[in-house]
């Protein structure tokens, strides 16, 4: 399954360009700047120094996700900068298509509205295997003519790391999604991050320039969301209510898995 709510953002501070770094087309390196190199997205978020062996963490943003998580190797600036300079194109998409800005507390999400956190609430689950379990609550879905959005809980089976960057034993994953339920798509808006004393970590708001609204595929979690979210009919992996604090979750999902062995 396509773990679409473990969509996840690798953030940086970037550095200022300097005089003696590399050119790309003649033009000083630019950080969080969405470059065009053969028909895709390359931003630079963040380099170590200005020197061509220095390493860089380089975001793609129109590559598909792997295992819900979005391509941003850390690769050497010199061959970086090497790549970009071989393109025919190297013009911006779209000057607002920047890198991703880290969100290191609750306040940060001002713009876009705090995260539901793991509070009291009725949560039904979605979804559950061996790896995650993710659960709704349906109150917290807002809906204005055909657009509705809502967050959905995941559940690590363990605490997990976020691949290169400070946040650490992350076991529950709050994603914020808008769907258009004419259109049949969905988009990822902001996803949180909370460790196993439901407190939160941090964090990602996502621009319109780095998700786009797509139609998920059949049989994925993906769909299921949109399901929820537009009030279509879908199965349940339990359909009974869990009425209590979100950190109870995990020992529900623990006892599930259990009870599959």
């Amino acid at each position: 399954m396509k773990l679409k709510t473990l969509a996840a953002w690798l953030l940086f501070v970037a550095p200022t360009a300097s005089a003696a770094q590399s050119l790309i087309n003649g033009q000083a390196v630019q950080y969080n700047f969405a470059y065009r190199c053969k028909g895709e997205r390359v931003i630079i978020a963040h380099c170590r120094d200005e020197l061509d062996s220095s390493y860089c963490q380089v975001v793609y943003p129109d590559r598909p996700f792997v295992n819900g998580m979005q391509i941003a190797p850390v690769e050497m600036r010199g061959d970086v900068v090497a790549k970009l300079n071989a393109c025919s194109q190297t013009a911006s998409a779209d000057p607002r298509a920047t890198a991703p800005s880290a969100v290191k507390a609750p306040s940060s999400y001002a713009k876009s509205g705090k995260p539901p956190g793991l509070g009291k609430a009725s949560w039904l689950t979605l979804w559950a295997d061996h790896d995650i379990a993710v659960f709704f609550n349906k109150a917290r879905m807002k809906r204005t003519g055909n657009v509705v959005e809502g967050w959905f809980t995941s559940v690590y089976v363990r605490p997990t790391d976020l691949p290169n960057t400070s946040i650490k034993g992350i076991q529950f994953n709050q994603s914020r999604y808008v769907a258009n339920c004419a259109k049949g798509t969905e988009r990822l808006i902001e996803v949180a991050y909370f460790g196993e004393d439901a407190k939160l970590l941090g964090g990602t708001y996502l621009g319109e320039n780095l998700t786009r609204f797509e139609q998920p595929q059949a049989d994925t979690i993906g769909a299921m969301e949109l399901n929820i979210l537009c009030g279509r009919p879908q199965k349940l992996a339990n359909p009974t209510p869990l009425i209590g604090d979100g950190d109870y979750l995990d020992i529900f999902y623990l006892a599930w898995l259990d009870e599959q062995k």
